[in-house]
């Protein structure tokens, strides 16, 4: 795993995120990457999970959670992976779709096969965390803009080897 963090200063962390390789994802998500990518077992290597994003209650507000995010996928790609695969609630769903990130329809095989855990068609229910949620991936191929051309100007930095400007960019000070 790697976290990123958003400093300010040398004492203040603004903001944290994690980026998981393409092990331990729940069940559901691996079947349904199966299903949605037709077996192509080629993709599956290509998978990360970009997850646990926090921002200081403080600094909310200022675009940190793109930055993040942003940062993350530019990382992500420098390590390989062509795609992020996670679980979205539905009210945080308009903002995942700013980098790409789109449910996983559910086949009726799989909606057959759950028991009642499918919640108002593509919502399923994750007992781990008690919530109701869309299994979303997001291939980097197709970002939108803003986030692909931000997403690009990360990837620059990081291959430049200018670690200081990368530094640079994620220091906030106000």
């Amino acid at each position: 795993m790697n976290e990123i963090l958003l400093e300010k200063g040398e004492s203040d962390i603004l903001g944290t995120i994690n980026i998981k390789p393409d092990v331990g994802f729940p069940s559901e998500e691996n079947y349904l990457l199966t299903e949605y990518y037709e077996r192509d077992l080629e993709v599956f290597g290509q998978f990360c999970e970009i997850s646990r994003m926090t921002t200081h209650l403080d600094y909310r507000g200022l675009d940190l959670s793109r930055t993040l995010i942003e940062m993350a996928i530019g990382q992500a790609i420098q390590k390989g992976y062509r795609y992020a695969v996670g679980g979205n609630t539905p009210q945080h769903m308009p903002m995942y779709r700013l980098y790409g990130y789109e449910p996983i329809p559910l086949t009726e095989e799989y909606i057959n096969n759950q028991d009642g855990k499918i919640k108002d068609g593509n919502l399923l229910f994750f007992e781990s965390v008690a919530q109701v949620a869309h299994i979303v991936v997001s291939d980097f191929t197709k970002l939108p803009d803003p986030t692909n051309t931000n997403v690009n100007e990360w990837q620059r930095l990081y291959r430049s080897g200018r670690r200081e400007k990368v530094e640079e960019a994620r220091s906030y000070n106000n």
